[in-house]
């Protein structure tokens, strides 16, 4: 295994007060690493290129993983052949398109020791399942975790101030087992929205004040929820913020324009996926509605004429080459290459405390839910939440005990789980999956 990436697991299972030690010298090995420092490189020039020469670079990296892919996996080889198209051949994306089927999620998990590049021994899991709510675990070569971090420094770079080597952050979102708990390791403070309400805010607003960040990150719904108690506290933050950094979740303009009034700076987002198939960057320019262009080195991002799902064939994960990927996202095409951009994990439940816990936080599930064809939550009233699950297989009552015990640990105490067996699980207007159906008027505002 990558020795900085082997060093970050050891890392992370170290106690904290032996953490502050090692955070140095392993955060100088991450922003160090020849694979960000070329990624990295290699993003500054493109912000120079034409339209024409990033399609052109972007075509070449298309086909190095077509090509890999063929070579290195059962699943890619049986399926170009069997198609007709030629890897060393292809000479234009449309011919691409044209040869090489759409891989769906459950295409996926058919085929998924013959997706995988054996010949890549070193990898990485990452689980998801929130967006479609069937879980899969991707499995990322090891520079995955280098190339990721420099298109994320990169577009970092639009706030104009921001340092990877210096900035602080503060994180708010699902993470962590306290409600406060530093990270080192990526100069930052993490503070869990699972454990924030308006008896522990004044605990955080007062670390906020000590730690002084430069930036605050995370989910939106996190973010907007603390901003509403700041609003309402006695306490203040005492100093000034460069900027709001949003990711996983959907933002909108009232949830902005109010985290944007109450942290007096302005906020930036982006938008990708576990399966490391798409990347796509905030337009800063535009007014309203966030506006993404696609990044072209990340990946092939296609738009599907019918119902505007967003297909991507990324480019950082040979372990796991996902082409013609089709999420369950969707991107609605605009002007000058820019796109709005839906996607599903958006609401937040509510806990017993009046804590906002975002969906998001299940997007990542453990192995437990790979009895589940699939699953969904319910909200009715605060503190309490249904789980509704078509089953694969019977579920006896260890699995449910099983089941019961992943969801109290991720909730830690905040909520009543209520578990149900279902035929079906309900879709939107659009026949959508959406992972939380939030019927609390509320937060039912921010579900689109």
């Amino acid at each position: 295994m990558n020795i900085t990436v082997a060093l970050k697991i050891i890392y992370e299972k170290l106690p904290e007060t032996v953490k502050v030690v090692f955070a140095p010298i392993i955060r100088r090995s991450m922003i160090r690493n020849k694979v960000f420092v070329d990624q990295y490189a290699e993003l500054i020039r493109a912000d120079n290129l034409g339209n024409s020469e990033l399609s052109a670079l972007q075509f070449e990296k298309l086909k190095e993983i077509c090509v890999f892919a063929y070579e290195n996996t059962r699943y890619y080889r049986d399926l170009f052949d069997n198609n007709g198209f030629d890897c060393y051949k292809f000479s234009s994306f449309s011919e691409f398109k044209q040869k090489v089927p759409i891989l769906t999620k459950d295409t996926l998990l058919d085929n998924y020791d013959d997706i995988n590049a054996q010949s890549i021994h070193d990898f990485y899991p990452a689980s998801t399942g929130g967006s479609t709510g069937k879980r899969v675990v991707i499995n990322n070569a090891p520079d995955c975790f280098y190339r990721e971090n420099a298109f994320l420094c990169h577009h970092y770079l639009k706030f104009g101030d921001y340092n990877y080597k210096r900035s602080k952050v503060a994180y708010f979102g699902g993470l962590g087992s306290s409600l406060i708990s530093a990270s080192p390791l990526y100069n930052m403070m993490r503070y869990n929205s699972k454990l924030i309400n308006r008896d522990t805010v004044g605990k955080v607003i007062k670390s906020l004040n000590k730690f002084r960040p430069d930036f605050i990150q995370g989910l939106p719904s996190a973010i907007y929820f603390f901003c509403k108690l700041l609003n309402q506290n006695s306490d203040k933050l005492e100093f000034r913020l460069k900027g709001v950094i949003f990711a996983s979740e959907n933002i909108y303009e009232n949830q902005r324009r109010f985290i944007e009034n109450i942290l007096h700076c302005k906020s930036l987002a982006h938008y990708g996926h576990t399966e490391r198939v798409v990347f796509a960057e905030e337009n800063t320019d535009a007014v309203g509605r966030p506006q993404y262009k696609f990044n072209k080195l990340y990946g092939y991002t296609e738009i599907d004429s019918n119902d505007g799902t967003i297909i991507g064939t990324g480019f950082i994960n040979p372990r796991m080459p996902l082409i013609r990927y089709k999420t369950d996202d969707y991107a609605e095409r605009l002007d000058n290459g820019l796109y709005h951009i839906e996607g599903h994990r958006t609401a937040a439940m509510v806990g017993k405390n009046g804590e906002h816990i975002s969906a998001a936080s299940f997007a990542h599930m453990d192995e437990v839910f790979d009895c589940m064809e699939r699953f969904q939550f319910v909200q009715n009233e605060p503190g309490v939440v249904d789980l509704n699950i078509i089953p694969k297989q019977d579920l006896n009552q260890n699995i449910m005990k099983r089941i019961q015990k992943s969801l109290d640990s991720k909730f830690m105490g905040n909520m009543t789980v209520e578990i149900h067996v279902v035929d079906e699980i309900q879709l939107s207007a659009r026949g959508k999956y959406a992972l939380l159906i939030q019927n609390i008027k509320e937060e039912s505002e921010y579900q689109h």
